[in-house]
C-alpha cells in the first residue's frame, strides 16, 4: 500500500464464501510491513432471511476483525473507506462508540447514468449518511466526483486522488524491437456493456487494407469474452490481425505493453482507467473515448482523444494516431506518469490528505 511508508496500515476485509464449513473463518497475514485481517461468512437459506443472516455474521465478524487489530496495533487514529456503502457504516459505528474519524474513497462505476446501478431508497439514505459523517470524500477522477454529485453525494472537502500505477514494473523498454505492424493493445474486462469492445472491433474492420498493416492484441477475460470471439471471427479478419491473450500476469501485460505502438480503449465510461496510466508509464501513446482520466490529463504529445464512441469516429483517431505516431513523446509521458501515479505521488498526496483530518478532528 503506497502510504505504508508514512503511517501504520491494517487492512480489514470481509467476503463469502459459500463453500467454507463454519459460518465465520477469521484468517489473519502479514505482507510488506502491512498487516491483515480478512473474514470470510457463509450465508445459506432464501430471500429476507438470507438478507438478514447475512448482515448478522456480517456484523460479528467486522466485530471480530476490529478486535484483533486493536489487541496488536492498539485503537487506529483513522479509518479510510473504501467504495460505499456497507464498509461506511462500518466505519460510522466506530465513529459514533470509539470517536475514530474515517475518509470515504469511491472507485465504484454505479454512479454513471449510463451504469445506472446507484438505486434503492435505503441504500441512497445510507451513502448520505455515511458521506455526512465523512472527514472527506476521495475520487479517482473528477469525472466520478461529478457523476456522485449529481446522485446527490456530496462533500465540501473533496479531493481528487488517481489510482496507484507500478512505475518500477511499468516502465519503456529500452531497445524496443522493430516490426512490420502497427500494435494495438486493449486491456478490460471484456464487459461489453462499458468497454465497448465490439465497436473496437467494427472500427479496425474498416481499416483492414490501411497501411502499414496491423495487429490488435486483447488482453482480459469476462463474461463477454466468448461472443467477442466469436464477433471477430463472424467480421472475418484474417489470421493473426486480432489476438485473444486471455488473462495475463501483471508481468506479461507490461510486457505487452512495452512492445506496443498504442494502448486503445474504446470505453463508454470507466471510473478511471488504470491502463492508461500504466500505458503512459511504458511510454506508449493512448488512443482512447474521453472516458475517466483520459480527458483530464490528455496532451496531443501523449495521444489521440477519440470524440466519440461511434464506430467511424474510432476508425478516424485509429488513423490519425498511426499518422503521427513519430510526434508523441514517449519521454515526457513516462516523466508525467512517474509524477501522477507512482507509489510515491500518490502516498504522499494520501497522508497529507490523513494528517490535515486528522489535525482539524483534534484541534
Amino acid at each position: 500500500m503506497c502510504v505504508n511508508p508514512y503511517c501504520d496500515v491494517s487492512v480489514l476485509y470481509i467476503f463469502n464464501n459459500t463453500r467454507q464449513q463454519k459460518s465465520i473463518e477469521i484468517s489473519e497475514n502479514t505482507e510488506n510491513n502491512i498487516f491483515e485481517v480478512s473474514a470470510s461468512i457463509r450465508v445459506h437459506g432464501y430471500g429476507v432471511l438470507r438478507q438478514v443472516l447475512a448482515t448478522f455474521r456480517w456484523l460479528i465478524a467486522f466485530k471480530r476483525c476490529y478486535n484483533i487489530i486493536c489487541i496488536k496495533y492498539g485503537k487506529p487514529n483513522l479509518t479510510h473507506v473504501h467504495v460505499l456503502t456497507r464498509q461506511g457504516l462500518m466505519a460510522l459505528w466506530l465513529k459514533i462508540f470509539f470517536h475514530i474519524p474515517y475518509l470515504v474513497s469511491e472507485h465504484w462505476s454505479r454512479y454513471f447514468p449510463e451504469n445506472h446501478q446507484f438505486k434503492g431508497w435505503f441504500r441512497k439514505l445510507a451513502a448520505k449518511l455515511v458521506l455526512k459523517q465523512s472527514e472527506a470524500l476521495i475520487c479517482v477522477s473528477d469525472c466520478l466526483l461529478q457523476a456522485m454529485k449529481n446522485n446527490g453525494l456530496t462533500h465540501p472537502k473533496s479531493h481528487i486522488v488517481p489510482n496507484v500505477v507500478d512505475t518500477d514494473l511499468f516502465q519503456p523498454l529500452q531497445n524496443k524491437p522493430s516490426s512490420d505492424f502497427i500494435h494495438l493493445v486493449h486491456i478490460s474486462c471484456f464487459d461489453e456493456k462499458s468497454k465497448n469492445i465490439s465497436g473496437l472491433l467494427r472500427a479496425l474492420k474498416m481499416l483492414c487494407q490501411a497501411s502499414p498493416p496491423f495487429r490488435l492484441h486483447l488482453i482480459g477475460d469476462g463474461t463477454d469474452k466468448k461472443t467477442l470471439e466469436e464477433m471477430a471471427e463472424k467480421i472475418g479478419f484474417e489470421t493473426g490481425v486480432v489476438n485473444f491473450h486471455g488473462l495475463l500476469s501483471p508481468d506479461d501485460v507490461a510486457g505487452r505493453l512495452q512492445k506496443a505502438d498504442f494502448l486503445i480503449q474504446t470505453s463508454h465510461y470507466e471510473t478511471f482507467g488504470t491502463v492508461i496510466a500504466e500505458s503512459m508509464a511504458c511510454g506508449v501513446p493512448v488512443i482512447s473515448t474521453g472516458v475517466g482520466i483520459y480527458p483530464e490529463i490528455h496532451s496531443p504529445s501523449f495521444g489521440v482523444l477519440i470524440p466519440s464512441d461511434d464506430d467511424s469516429v474510432i476508425a478516424d483517431s485509429i488513423k490519425k494516431a498511426i499518422m503521427l505516431k513519430k510526434e508523441f513523446n514517449r519521454e515526457a509521458m513516462r516523466q508525467f506518469a512517474v509524477l501522477k501515479f507512482s507509489r510515491q505521488s500518490i502516498g504522499q498526496q494520501l497522508f497529507g490528505i490523513y494528517s490535515s483530518h486528522l489535525n482539524t478532528t483534534h484541534s
